[in-house]
């Protein structure tokens, strides 16, 4: 690696782990014109534009990588940061269409499943929601089981099934104890379940 790669490597790295989109953006454009093939960077400069809202420009990287020689195992990002363009837009159905061709693409891993259902909750669809996250616990998916967990918990807490849910957050503290999303939503029910002070 020479040292003007591993420059920007750095510079993008910084940029990213500051949560500097505009910077990550500048460093990341830099870095892809000495080395524009590098479908990684491709990924993150489609994932930085989408989320400053630069969606045509997301739109077309994707688009290219689409093209582009992509592991096999990474393919559902490409659906799935297109399906997350088209619900950011509002397009619900074609951000339906992309979590669906995300959850095909990447069948043994969890992240679709669990982007997929989130976007279900959030609209209303808890019920549908819930059964995507069980088909992956079904399929045994790879990845962040915490995150199914603590999904299924917020889908039954959405349908007022209070008693699944907690074993649901229970479930995703038993995967990660440290888990502070599910501790939390276990603390509020078990808080709800009693009178104030």
């Amino acid at each position: 690696m020479s040292q003007r790669e591993t420059y920007l490597r750095k510079k993008v790295e910084w940029a990213e782990s500051k949560g500097y989109v505009v910077s990550s953006i500048k460093a990341l454009t830099e870095y892809l014109k000495l080395y524009p093939k590098s479908t990684y960077n491709l990924y993150r400069l489609s994932e930085n534009f989408r989320a400053i809202g630069r969606y045509s420009e997301a739109a077309r990287i994707l688009l290219k990588l689409k093209d582009a020689s992509i592991p096999k195992k990474f393919a559902y990002l490409v659906s799935l940061n297109e399906a997350m363009i088209h619900q950011d837009k509002g397009q619900y159905a074609a951000a339906r269409k992309k979590y669906k061709e995300a959850i095909l693409a990447g069948s043994e891993i969890s992240v679709p499943y669990v982007f997929f259902a989130s976007f279900l909750l959030k609209s209303g669809k808890a019920n549908v929601a819930l059964l995507v996250l069980k088909e992956a616990l079904k399929r045994k998916v790879s990845g962040d089981i915490d995150e199914i967990y603590l999904n299924a918990g917020h889908c039954c807490r959405a349908m007022n099934d209070l008693d699944q849910a907690k074993l649901f957050y229970e479930l995703a503290l038993k995967e990660f104890p440290k888990y502070t999303h599910a501790r939390v939503a276990l603390n509020d029910l078990d808080c709800g379940t009693v009178d104030a002070p």
